[in-house]
C-alpha cells in the first residue's frame, strides 16, 4: 500500500495558573508554544550544490544547482489546487525525472529542489546504467527525496511527469513488479520522514528541467564512455 500524503495531527489545550492561561500546540512531533516562530526548513543554509556523477569510478563534483540548469527555461508553474499552505509554510518543492532510452536502455535519473520563492536549492544529474524507465523514475523519487532530507526540509510538495509512479505511490494502482516494489517501499519510508509530503502529477512540459538534467546525465556518460575524438 503507498503511503504518500502524511498529514500533521493538531492538539491544542490551555493550560490555567496563577499567571493566566498558556495554550500548548502539538502539532505533529513538535511542541510549539504560542509566539513561537516555527518555519519549517526555516534557517536551513546548505550548499547551493549536489552530486553530478556520469563516471562510475568518477568522484561527485561540486556544481551550484544555478549552474546544472543553467539555459533550461523552467515555465511557470502554478502549484496544484490543494497545495496551499499559509503564508511562512509553504512547502519546498522537488522536481525529479528518470528518463532511459530503450526501456530497458541507458537511463539517467535527475532531481530539482526549489524554495519557498522558487529559487533553485539543490539539483542533482546521474547516470545508473542500463535500466527500464519506470526504475529510473523512482531512482530519481528516492534520491531527490534524501536529499530534501539532509538538508533539514521537512514540508515538501513533489512533482513528477510519470503518472504510472504517482498513481502507486498514492495506492491507487499496485505495484506489481519485485524490483520496484523495494523501491516503492524505500521512498515510502522515506516520505514518512516528513512532516507534509504530497506528491503530484504534472505534464512533462513542467518537469523542463529535471528532464533536461536527466537526458544530459545519459549524454555524457555515452560521451565518457566514447573517449576523447580525434
Amino acid at each position: 500500500m503507498g503511503f504518500v500524503h502524511t498529514k500533521p495531527f493538531l492538539f491544542e489545550f490551555q493550560l490555567k495558573g496563577t499567571f493566566g492561561v498558556l495554550t500548548v500546540v502539538l502539532w505533529g512531533s513538535r511542541l510549539i508554544m504560542d509566539n513561537e516562530h516555527h518555519d519549517h526548513g526555516a534557517g536551513v543554509q546548505p550548499p547551493l550544490w549536489d552530486w553530478v556523477a556520469v563516471e562510475p569510478n568518477r568522484k561527485p563534483e561540486a556544481v551550484t544547482a544555478s549552474d546544472l540548469v543553467a539555459g533550461v527555461e523552467q515555465p511557470l508553474f502554478a502549484p496544484p489546487t490543494g497545495s496551499e499552505e499559509l503564508p511562512g509554510r509553504q512547502p519546498f518543492r522537488l522536481f525529479t525525472d528518470g528518463a532511459a532510452r530503450g526501456n530497458p536502455g541507458p537511463a539517467g535519473v535527475a532531481f530539482f529542489l526549489e524554495d519557498r520563492a522558487g529559487q533553485a536549492l539543490a539539483a542533482g544529474r546521474d547516470y545508473i546504467g542500463k535500466a527500464t524507465n519506470n526504475v529510473a523514475e523512482y531512482t530519481a523519487l528516492v534520491r531527490g527525496l534524501r536529499r530534501a532530507r539532509e538538508l533539514g526540509i521537512d514540508r515538501l510538495d513533489v512533482y513528477m511527469d510519470s503518472e504510472l509512479v504517482v498513481r502507486q505511490m498514492t495506492g491507487q494502482y499496485r505495484v506489481r513488479d519485485a524490483k520496484l516494489r523495494v523501491m516503492h517501499q524505500e521512498a515510502s519510508e522515506l516520505i514518512k520522514m516528513f512532516t507534509r509530503c504530497d506528491i503530484w502529477h504534472i505534464d512533462r512540459s513542467q518537469n523542463a528541467r529535471a528532464d533536461a538534467l536527466a537526458n544530459e546525465a545519459i549524454d555524457e556518460a555515452r560521451k565518457a564512455s566514447a573517449g576523447p575524438s580525434n
